[in-house]
């Protein structure tokens, strides 16, 4: 998935502030030389409204999927893909959510990941009791079908039986330990 540039390291540090305890970000005060306008009163005017409003103030603080977002120079922005370029100044394939709190920013529970990889820390979706576990019926015969991947499945008589080989398949395939949590 392509995601927009972020601006560089340096302007987000220009920009924003990060609180490493509490993975909040928040605006720090603009110079006036950020509001270019006609004239110079109008731009110490927009300096001045604008720092009155938002400076020091929390930023990204829209929700979006579970995902705090927010705007920089009019481009929207995930809040942790921020955190990790302002702090490791790098942009990052994707960013996880180690404890699958997506509102949790805190660069300890962040990690730069392949696709694959973020796959592996899914939460089970609300339509199903456990990731990779469904009941298939044909021709009168009522199976369990654990499945992991493309075509690796398992058909199993009981629901117990079909879990047990997604969690052993999820072991063997380095599936991260909170995959398929509830929430």
């Amino acid at each position: 998935m392509a995601t927009k540039a972020l601006p560089a390291q340096d302007v987000l540090h220009q920009l924003l502030s990060y609180d490493p305890e509490t993975g909040k970000l928040y605006w720090k005060e603009r110079p006036v030389e950020m509001f270019p306008a006609v004239t110079p009163a109008r731009s110490r005017s927009l300096c001045r409204l604008w720092n009155e409003r938002y400076a020091e103030k929390e930023a990204f603080t829209a929700v979006a999927d579970g995902y705090f977002t927010g705007s920089i120079n009019g481009s929207n922005f995930k809040a942790h893909r921020v955190i990790w370029k302002m702090m490791l100044g790098e942009d990052a394939t994707q960013v996880d959510h180690i404890s699958g709190d997506r509102a949790d920013n805190r660069l300890i529970n962040l990690r730069n990941v392949d696709p694959s990889a973020n796959a592996r820390n899914k939460r089970v979706s609300a339509k199903n009791s456990v990731l990779g576990v469904h009941q298939w019926s044909h021709r009168g015969f009522h199976y369990w079908v654990a499945h992991i991947g493309g075509k690796k499945q398992r058909y199993c008589k009981t629901f117990e039986e079909a879990v047990a080989a997604r969690k052993a398949a999820e072991r063997d395939n380095g599936f991260h330990e909170n995959h398929g949590r509830s929430s």
